[in-house]
């Protein structure tokens, strides 16, 4: 599992909502962008409803770099079932079962809550570009108005980045007690590096 995908959809629907909509008629520009606001948001509050019922009740899915490996989940209650069969576990491994999927529960969990807080800022952000058409405030300015408001999202999002090193040290016990495991542990520190990469690489601002 490439854990820096789970951050990916959440960044990607609020840096990458188009404000090109801001440009041209003020009027059609408002409307445009108060349509497409609430179709965003209002996806954004589906998904996040669903990550959160779908990583707390359902199982999680792991993968491997091997294309031969089997299928493997981890199930709501901590059991490790590889190609539909629970592996037999010891008590010392089933708490790092469980203290597994809860850190990707947290991780996910997270997420959700930032992607809810985007679309806030996102509102407020199209407020900001619309009163910059309506006033003729430069581009630039509008552009700088509006990151700084994106700026607290990207510090939140980055948190998410700092869980994984303990994440990754959860990983590796588990695999090192629990051979069936490893070939699904194949997050590693360039995870966090790239996590990082993601975020500050982010933009409202397509080009």
């Amino acid at each position: 599992m490439n854990v820096s995908h789970t951050l990916r959809p959440v960044l990607l629907a609020f840096f990458l909502l188009p404000l090109a909509a801001c440009s041209g008629n003020a009027d059609t520009a408002q409307d445009k962008a108060a349509s497409g606001l609430a179709q965003a948001s209002a996806k954004i509050q589906e998904a996040s409803e669903k990550v959160r019922t779908e990583i707390a009740t359902g199982d999680i899915d792991l993968s491997s770099d091997d294309p031969k490996a089997p299928s493997a989940v981890i199930t709501p209650k901590g059991e490790l079932l590889i190609d539909g069969k629970k592996v037999v576990t010891t008590a010392a491994q089933d708490v790092l079962l469980l203290e597994y999927r809860g850190q990707i529960e947290q991780i996910a969990q997270a997420g959700a809550d930032i992607g809810l807080k985007a679309a806030g800022v996102a509102m407020a952000a199209i407020g900001e570009s619309l009163k910059g058409v309506l006033s003729g405030a430069s581009e630039e300015d509008i552009e700088r108005a509006v990151e700084a408001q994106a700026s607290g999202i990207k510090a939140e999002a980055k948190k998410l980045c700092d869980r994984l090193p303990a994440f990754i040290a959860t990983q590796e016990k588990l695999a090192t007690s629990l051979p069936e495991f490893a070939p699904y542990a194949n997050a590693d520190m360039d995870d966090v590096a790239d996590c990082r990469s993601d975020i500050d690489g982010a933009s409202i601002f397509s080009d």
